[in-house]
């Protein structure tokens, strides 16, 4: 059996395949600022060539470059899959072990472990999902299917320039069967999650300064005892947050603010409700900590019960307002000061079918009409909105793997999050699962980040990820038909 006989081939090479992994990890590749991107992304191209891919390309964009790269395994089924090299940020100070030099340690309960930054998003899963690729090829001499590489250097600054890599290879790339991106899906508990979808995004600032029709002081702040003849961005400001959302109920006021949102499907809410099954207690009671809430919500808004708190995680657009600045917020009464500009920062989570041109377009309006043309909307980031059927055969192939390595698999309609993703489903109109693989690690976007490489037995370790890797991709180049 082909698949045994790789599984064997990881296991006699898990050694080589942690070196690669640390490899990686130990070049920065930080968009932020730049630092070791141009290593980043060569380093990346050469793992493709090694990987004997018969096209590599360093895409060259408006911001940090891509990777587009094509292995031709002569399959009948082809996959667009998508990979980010950068990292976040990492303060050695803040680190127990240093964040790029990809140390070997225990992490919990779990004997083995790799640190450094990028070692879970997405690195480690990353390198590991190579490993597997090249076990199989060393076996089989192919791979189960043929494989498009697509690598951006800027996910972690919103992926402004992803999509200029897609569209010069749009033509290609929307005839693959599926988009699939492998790593590592496990929680703590050792289930895995597949998300068939997320949420669009847009994330502005409302600014309100001087506009010399009497709104605040045109150059630097002014003493406060000229405030009722010069206005104050503030009042302007705070007047034109509370016209946007009832204080009270939380609902967004703007006018048809909700008019394109998809109803539930039949399939998604019965895709919930199964999820209600699998979810314990204690998840909804500390609000979802494995989606982000880390046990700080205690009971949900709105006195919302269980399956409808899943129903507005998934299917429910948001409206935040993360903060507001400006003028003096110190110690004392010394700065008595009108100030020039405040500002409000935003973010909305959109769901299918709403879109971000056409939510600002409505935010613009609703603003106007209320009397404060003068408010300034600085869009920072916007995406859209991605979506994939359940009975998707790429859906179909995971869930099968998944089932037949004795995994537990919560299959969610859609995540609240968003990326860049529509990308892969919506420009290039392919069916989408953006997360997959058995493994696990932690500290995303934390010091200490880490990627289990030998568990506890909970969780899978390197080897039980890779294999994982394996089953899934001849499960997909072999589905319908057994594998």
């Amino acid at each position: 059996m082909t698949r045994k006989t790789v599984h064997e081939h990881i296991d006699a090479h898990l050694s080589e395949h942690i070196e690669r992994i640390r490899e990686y990890i130990r070049q920065p590749s930080i968009s932020q600022t730049g630092e070791g991107i141009r290593e980043g992304v060569e380093l990346l191209a050469k793992y493709y060539r090694d990987l004997g891919c018969s096209e590599v390309e360093i895409v060259e964009t408006d911001g940090h470059p891509g990777v587009f790269a094509y292995y031709d395994a002569g399959a009948p089924r082809t996959i667009v899959n998508y990979a980010m090299y950068d990292v976040q940020p990492a303060d050695p100070a803040e680190w127990t072990h240093p964040p790029f030099e990809a140390t070997i340690a225990p992490a919990g309960p779990h004997p083995k472990a790799v640190y450094g930054r990028g070692a879970w998003f997405t690195k480690g899963p990353y390198r590991a999902f190579l490993n597997s690729l090249e076990s199989i090829i060393a076996v089989e001499g192919t791979l189960p299917v043929n494989v498009y590489f697509i690598a951006e250097g800027e996910e972690e600054i919103a992926s402004p320039n992803f999509a200029q890599i897609a569209e010069r290879y749009r033509d290609r790339l929307s005839k693959a069967d599926a988009a699939l991106t492998l790593g590592g899906a496990q929680d703590a508990s050792g289930r895995v999650s597949m998300f068939l979808g997320n949420k669009g995004f847009v994330y502005f600032d409302l600014v309100s300064s001087a506009d010399g029709e009497g709104h605040g002081p045109l150059d630097a702040p002014v003493h406060d005892s000229l405030q009722g003849i010069v206005g104050t961005p503030a009042w302007r400001l705070a007047g034109a947050l509370s016209t946007l959302v009832d204080g009270v109920s939380g609902e967004v006021l703007i006018k048809d603010f909700t008019e394109n949102v998809r109803a539930l499907s039949d399939a998604d809410d019965e895709l919930l409700k199964r999820l209600h099954e699998q979810l314990s207690a204690g998840e909804f009671s500390r609000g979802f900590p494995n989606l982000g809430g880390d046990g700080r919500i205690n009971g949900f808004a709105d006195g919302l019960g269980e399956m409808d708190a899943l129903r507005r995680y998934t299917a429910t657009p948001t409206f935040n307002l993360n903060g507001v600045r400006g003028g003096y917020t110190g110690p004392g009464t010394v700065n008595f000061a009108v100030p020039t500009e405040l500002i409000a920062t935003i973010d909305c989570r959109l769901v299918p079918d709403m879109e971000p041109d056409e939510f600002l377009e409505k935010l613009r309006n609703h603003l106007d009409s209320h009397g404060y043309q003068d408010i300034e909307i600085r869009t920072r980031s916007q995406y859209t909105w991605a979506k994939t059927d359940a009975d998707e055969d790429v859906v179909r192939a995971c869930v099968r793997a998944y089932e037949d390595m004795g995994a537990e698999v919560l299959v969610w309609p859609s995540k609240g999050t968003s990326g860049p993703w529509w990308v892969l489903n919506r420009l290039l109109g392919l069916p989408t699962v953006k997360e997959g693989g058995l493994g696990h690690g932690g500290g995303f976007h934390a010091p200490d980040e880490f990627f289990v490489l030998e568990s506890d037995g909970t969780v899978a370790g390197l080897a039980e990820c890779e294999k994982s890797h394996v089953d899934i991709l001849y499960s997909f180049g072999n589905y319908p038909n057994d594998y």
